[in-house]
């Protein structure tokens, strides 16, 4: 049984060989010195640790809630509290695009409400086609009866696929 997660199939769709290298072969990429720049990763563990603590599991979401939220994100005040923040070690630039990020998503949610947050950073696994797929819902809500999985995007992403069939054909 293989094992395959979002982001390696984000890889294998994006470069083969990066995959390649990455998934079959084992060899990893260096590490950023954060010393000199916060990576991307981290960027985006901060923006899901700071979603994870606006949102309430089991909460009903409506276009009023968000725009308290977003009162509360764009008051100075309210980022003196995260702890989170440390991970960006005093980068004023990293600092001011999550907080960019953070009224994106909100934003966005705004224009999505209401809707119902269930939980977030949830791990999920399915079988298909002798392949495990897995990987960590970073936010699962429902909205008009559906079921959602959202994965939060801190990079560049254009990669849209209607079906199954599309990611592999």
């Amino acid at each position: 049984l293989q094992v395959l997660s979002p982001s390696a199939l984000t890889t294998y769709l994006r470069c083969p060989k990066q995959f390649y290298y990455k998934h079959i072969e084992h060899i990893k990429q260096p590490d950023i010195d954060e010393t000199i720049s916060v990576s991307d990763a981290t960027l985006g563990d901060v923006l899901h640790m700071i979603m994870q603590h606006l949102y309430a599991p089991n909460t009903n979401i409506t276009a009023s809630t968000i725009t308290r939220l977003l009162e509360q994100v764009n008051d100075d005040t309210y980022w003196n509290g995260i702890e989170h923040l440390q991970l960006l070690k005093g980068d004023i630039l990293a600092n001011r695009v999550l907080r960019t990020y953070v009224n994106n998503v909100l934003n966005n949610d705004h224009h999505q409400a209401p809707f119902q947050y269930i939980a977030s950073e949830k791990p999920l696994h399915a079988n298909f086609g002798g392949v495990r797929l897995y990987g960590i819902a970073d936010r699962i809500d429902i909205k008009g009866g559906v079921v959602r999985m959202i994965d939060y995007k801190t990079g560049h992403t254009d990669l849209k696929f209607d079906t199954m069939a599309k990611v592999f054909g």
